[in-house]
């Protein structure tokens, strides 16, 4: 008997007993499920656990009914699940670049105001981009015991 792990590896499995476990990745099936489901499946369970914002384990998903495109995981197909899975990793991906290009913009700000502020007196000004709550802050330290008042633009 072989079994199908979610890197997609063929491996020896062990030899089945009562109670085996059948591992997959991070997930696991009971024996029986596992054979129940077949190979294609339980990996696509696997995958689809994994793309999930909070990582699922598929035994979980498929003990709380879980619906994909109104259909219970149980009941779709594995390359249904798997094309899910993909969409997930995707929209994961894309919102990290959007996240990217909104950390570059906030940098260009940062250094646009800190060169403002340097031209305005305040040689010594410090400026950093934090997140705060999902959105973009910028902090500005100034020396308020030098020899100038803190400008004024």
């Amino acid at each position: 008997m072989r079994e199908l792990r979610s890197d997609a590896r063929q491996v020896r499995a062990p030899q089945p007993h009562d109670g085996a476990q059948v591992h997959h990745g991070r997930g696991h099936f009971g024996e029986a499920e596992a054979i129940e489901l077949g190979a294609e499946k339980s990996h696509a369970l696997v995958r689809y656990g994994q793309a999930l914002a909070r990582q699922e384990s598929p035994t979980l998903l498929l003990s709380r009914d879980a619906k994909l495109a109104g259909v219970l995981l149980r009941d779709s197909t594995a390359a249904a699940i798997l094309k899910a899975a993909r969409e997930l990793v995707e929209r994961r991906r894309a919102g990290a670049a959007a996240d990217d290009d909104t950390a570059q913009e906030v940098d260009r700000a940062v250094r646009r105001l800190g060169a403002k502020l340097r031209r305005a007196g305040a040689p010594g000004a410090k400026l950093k981009r934090v997140r705060r709550g999902g959105a973009w802050r910028v902090t500005i330290e100034l020396d308020a015991d030098g020899p100038r008042a803190p400008p004024a633009f």
